[in-house]
């Protein structure tokens, strides 16, 4: 098994070695297979005049989707595991694709969460008619046969059926029940059930073992109350007393039995809070925690956050943070990031700070009127490069026209000026005497200073044109993208599997 396991991590190794490369072969294909239509769909419009033009009509959940898709595949090639989670869960939440599902076991692969692999991969697998392809398959299958190695199964017996079995706090079953794979390691066991005192336990589960809990519940003279226990920072581990309730966030509320408890909230780098509550039968109530920064803490490192849009607001385990930029002094560990614009979706996602440091950059995704003014804003402004750079053209190419125009008339006037003037000098007296020489000397000379006058202008034009060529280049370089937040994949992955090379392995997927 050492072997099997050991192999399989230099596997891991050398996938997290490789990038998602992207193919474009088969993208019109896809495009048709995945969506009905396009997230950026073509709509006419006709204006008063009627002329009827074609603009861009924004799709904000498609559009958001292949966006957010697109975000986790740059995330998870640059090793941002919990980054790329965070984006292709929301693509999950609104398109529930087969490949997004896929893909999501991937990430959760690397973070070593195998009981998601397992779970996800499976559900996908079971299918009558698998929707992911046959090499997507036997990845599947050789990457959930190497997480089962590293899940146990836990097999929780009780003395009542129907009893609600929770594990860290997420119900997963009710008795009677098979026994549930679960990840190597610690857990919260739950039995809950009406007209019962609540159990819990904290077990251990090795790996390809499996753990019996026989649990043994007691009637209650009283119902139960539930409270909704959260705390400002993740990863805060509750206890009642002694018993170890869990481990924040909580999925659901906790159960007790009525009476009085003392509830204690600890997590390295903050100072401990105790709350008594009293807990009537039947009760529901709400206990939020603020855990304050233990300032003799060592373990800490510094998060600094950039964000995509200017004048964005920053929140930290639920605290403002104005100086986010410049890096936050934050305990080793989880913590909840939230990023509000207004005008753009929030994006709430959890980073893991180490004793290094972390850097996380947030790009924000526009909401629908946002992205519709955008998209013609950018459309305009392409509108007016052109136009200025074809004005600057057309004036450029008028000055030039002018010059080269001019130029000969200055050539003809030059020509007829000198004929006047040698006809002036083979008099007899080799000077221009007769007022009809005179007039014609000065004549063709006023001509000359004329046409040689007016070349100022063309020069004029020439550089008014360069001018505005410069411009429309300028605003035209400097223009936004339309397509920026369109995904630069253009759909979600179709087809996505191992690749096995001389010089390692990397995930390759058709658009």
């Amino acid at each position: 098994m050492e072997a099997a396991l050991g192999g399989h991590r230099l596997w891991l190794q050398e996938v997290a070695a490789g990038r998602l490369i992207v193919s474009r072969s088969s993208r019109v294909f896809v495009l048709l297979a995945l969506w009905s239509s396009t997230a950026w769909a073509q709509s006419p419009a006709t204006d008063d005049a009627g002329t009827t033009t074609v603009r861009p009509v924004v799709n904000d959940v498609r559009a958001e989707a292949r966006w957010r898709f697109d975000r986790g595949l740059k995330l998870y090639n640059q090793n941002d595991y919990r980054g790329a989670l965070a984006e292709f869960l929301r693509a999950y939440e609104l398109t529930h694709h087969v490949q997004v599902q896929f893909n999501l076991a991937l990430v959760y692969a690397k973070l070593e969460q195998s009981a998601e692999v397992v779970r996800l991969l499976t559900g996908l697998l079971d299918a009558k008619e698998p929707k992911i392809t046959p090499e997507q398959q036997q990845l599947a299958r050789e990457v959930v046969a190497v997480h089962r190695q590293r899940l146990g199964l836990l097999e929780v017996t009780a003395n009542v059926d129907d009893a609600v079995i929770q594990i860290n706090n997420v119900e997963v079953a009710k008795t009677p029940a098979d026994p549930i794979p679960v990840g190597a390691g610690s857990h919260v066991v739950s039995v809950l059930a009406p007209d019962y005192e609540p159990r819990r336990f904290e077990v251990v589960v090795p790996s390809q073992t499996t753990r019996q809990l026989a649990v043994e519940l007691r009637p209650l003279q009283e119902n139960l109350a539930h409270l909704d226990v959260s705390t400002s920072a993740p990863s805060v581990q509750v206890f009642a007393g002694d018993e170890l309730i869990g481990t924040t966030p909580f999925d659901a509320s906790v159960a007790f039995r009525p009476g009085v408890h003392q509830l204690r909230f600890v997590r390295p780098g903050y100072v401990s809070e105790e709350r008594t509550v009293v807990l009537h039968p039947g009760s529901s109530g709400q206990l939020s925690v603020k855990l304050t920064l233990d300032a003799a803490a060592t373990q800490q490192g510094k998060l600094a956050v950039t964000v995509s849009q200017p004048q964005a607001l920053v929140w930290v385990d639920g605290e403002p943070r104005l100086d986010f930029s410049d890096g936050l002094r934050l305990p080793v560990g989880k913590h909840l990031l939230r990023v509000e614009r207004s005008g753009y979706h929030e994006l709430q996602r959890e980073v893991v700070v180490e004793p290094g440091g972390s850097a996380v950059f947030v790009e924000l995704f526009p909401t629908a009127d946002t992205l519709a003014a955008y998209v013609d804003s950018a459309y305009s402004q392409r509108l007016w490069s052109y136009v200025t750079l074809g004005a600057g053209v057309a004036v450029s190419a008028g000055a030039v026209g002018f010059l080269i125009w001019n130029g000969a008339r200055e050539t003809d006037a030059q020509a007829t000026f000198d004929a006047e003037l040698a006809d002036a000098r083979d008099t007899v007296s080799g000077r221009c005497t007769t007022p009809e020489c005179q007039e014609a000397v000065r004549a063709s000379g006023d001509e000359l200073k004329r046409v040689q006058g007016r070349e100022v202008w063309g020069w004029v034009g020439l550089g008014v044109g360069v001018a505005g060529m410069a411009a429309g280049i300028w605003m035209r370089l400097g223009a936004d993208d339309p397509d920026k937040f369109q995904a630069s994949s253009g759909a979600l992955v179709s087809n996505l599997g191992l690749e096995v090379r001389p010089g390692g392995a990397a995930l390759r997927g058709n658009f």
